[in-house]
């Protein structure tokens, strides 16, 4: 598989090519470590004192563990789709195939064997035409004994010592990291593991490839510019580990942790702020139980968290507006979300000064709903003095910001509340103030131009009811609609999956002479910069409900999901 490579790594370096026992022509390996006691004999046998260590798959594992074993040998080290001792985290997806491939093992037939294993979509997606099937065929009935040895290595151990897994942050060596981004859910997990205990690694994700990642032409460029540098020891870059809320996988609470994960690294653009607050938003929920999946692909572990407040201690080379020491606040972009962390870096242009008058934890309860309450009442709403404006869950995040901001430009305001809190949306602004408990709201209110809708299917269509024609109904809780598709560049699938999603409201829309559409609010740092004027002069005020530890982080998250939070809920960092 790595033939093509051979002469790139060839033109920076003196390549050495082997085969561990149990490929080519050998007899298998009685035990895993076995592999690299030979690889140790090797180099001592050709006088090597350092080398850089190339691994693709089990050779990866190979070379992770050599480099614990012999950390003074090891420069380098250049892993594709690499296995890892200790593993045990075998998803479904992935033991479907493997079941099969030890059937066959069990029953000797190294050919059933190997083509579960080569023709699994994860080595190489969509490739299954005939003649490649065939010629896999072939290739695996001339080396039954590779395939034998493959995976019997993939079941030996060394009880002796403890695994990779555990001592993965004692490795000093510089690490670049490849995998294809179809590759199986297991290997990508391992991939995220080794990057985040590693320090300084780096990783480089290769687009439309599977497992056999380095044989596909697509990744064939990744590699033309010395990846490990030609230099015999490259400084490692300054990337310390740092604490985090990360979640592992989707739909469970228990899968929310604190661990640790590298500095994220800073680009030209960035500023890196040390974080002193963040705080919850329903958006985080959505995300953690896996409700945008599809048009939020996020890779796990992933650190989540939307709105921060805290300090620049780093800029990148083209930053102008921001120097370390300034106090900001900000909402970073959606592929770079994870406040709920010691440091978040973030692009220039998503980023405000902190107001004067807020704290830090105030201040990290704004970007969010601020954002979001602007983008809907005055991007897409064009909302006007003397317009009515129905804002739903007025205590909430969202609807004490939008009431605020909706009376400053002027608009006559009505919302919906439990009876705890209409004091306090009254107190905000609001004219007209519906009791969900006792009163039904599409039955009171009507002749309204805007509707702002955050709760579920039921009160979106009923708001309908209250609109005008020509209304206008926003939601930010969907469903999305098509031009939120377009917008975000999905696939003509996902486009006509969320017309499909949308249909039902936007048909009851038309009918009622109103229009439908969906708001996901994005970062933007100069109506921030706004925001922060009108918070300066005393217009709107923040709403925060409670401040939770950064170790209580769970604490707070379960708090949020019980509905009963008034305003914000913060998390105080440092």
């Amino acid at each position: 598989m790595w033939d093509e490579q051979l002469p790139v790594l060839a033109s920076h370096f003196r390549v050495i090519r082997y085969d561990a026992r149990g490929f080519g022509r050998s007899s298998p390996a009685d035990t895993a470590f076995q592999a690299q006691t030979d690889l140790y004999a090797l180099l001592q046998h050709l006088a090597v004192q350092h080398a850089s260590l190339v691994g693709l798959s089990l050779g990866g594992r190979i070379a992770i563990d050599f480099a614990l074993d012999h950390p003074e040998m090891v420069d380098k080290l250049l892993l594709a789709g690499p296995g890892l001792s200790g593993w045990r985290d075998w998803s479904a997806e992935d033991t479907t195939w493997l079941i099969a491939a030890r059937r066959a093992g069990n029953a000797n037939d190294s050919v059933a064997m190997a083509m579960s294993w080569l023709t699994s979509d994860y080595m190489r997606p969509g490739m299954k035409e005939p003649r490649l099937a065939k010629r896999l065929r072939a290739i695996a009935a001339d080396n039954a004994t590779h395939w034998m040895g493959l995976f019997r290595h993939g079941d030996l151990e060394r009880p002796a010592d403890p695994s990779a897994l555990g001592r993965l942050s004692t490795i000093r060596a510089r690490t670049l990291l490849l995998v294809g981004d179809r590759d199986s859910p297991v290997i990508r997990a391992i991939v995220d593991t080794i990057s985040s205990r590693i320090r300084g690694s780096g990783v480089v994700v290769i687009h439309r490839a599977g497992h056999m990642v380095l044989r596909r032409r697509a990744s064939r460029p990744q590699l033309k510019r010395d990846p490990l540098g030609s230099s015999s020891r490259t400084p490692l870059p300054d990337r310390k580990a740092m604490k985090a809320f990360v979640v592992d996988r989707y739909k469970s609470k228990s899968a929310v942790r604190l661990g640790e994960m590298p500095e994220p690294e800073v680009r030209d653009d960035d500023v890196l702020v040390q974080v002193h607050a963040a705080s919850l938003n329903q958006l985080d929920s959505k995300i953690r139980h896996g409700e945008f999946k599809l048009i939020l692909p996020y890779r796990l572990p992933l650190i989540l968290g939307n709105d921060v407040a805290g300090v620049v201690v780093r800029v990148g080379s083209k930053v102008r507006r921001f120097k370390p020491g300034d106090e900001v606040y900000a909402r970073p972009r959606q592929d770079r979300i994870g406040t709920f962390a010691e440091f978040i870096a973030m692009n220039e242009a998503d980023v405000a000064f902190k107001p004067k008058n807020l704290t830090m934890e105030e201040a990290a309860s704004i970007p969010v709903v601020g954002l979001t309450a602007w983008q809907v009442l005055i991007d897409r709403a064009n909302l006007k003095k003397g317009q009515k404006v129905l804002i739903h869950a007025g205590s909430g995040g969202v609807g004490t910001f939008a009431i605020q901001l909706a009376k400053h430009i002027g608009a006559t305001v009505a919302t919906t509340t439990s009876t705890a809190n209409v004091d306090l949306v009254k107190s905000l602004g609001a004219d007209v103030v519906i009791d969900y408990k006792k009163e039904d709201f599409e039955k009171v209110l009507s002749g309204y131009d805007v509707v702002l809708n955050s709760l579920g299917k039921d009160t979106l269509e009923k708001s309908v009811k209250v609109l005008k024609p020509g209304g206008k109904l926003i939601s930010i809780s969907g469903p999305p609609d098509v031009a939120f598709a377009k917008q975000n560049g999905s696939n003509w699938f996902l486009q006509q999956g969320m017309r499909l999603l949308s249909f039902g409201i936007r048909k009851k829309a038309k009918h009622h002479g109103v229009t439908y559409s969906f708001v996901f609010m994005r970062a933007n740092g100069e109506q921030l910069s706004k925001i922060t004027s009108l918070i300066e002069s005393g217009i709107i005020r923040q709403v925060m409900d409670r401040i939770f530890p950064f170790e209580a982080t769970k604490e707070a998250w379960a708090y949020l999901e019980t509905g009963r939070a008034r305003g914000k809920v913060v998390i105080k960092v440092t």
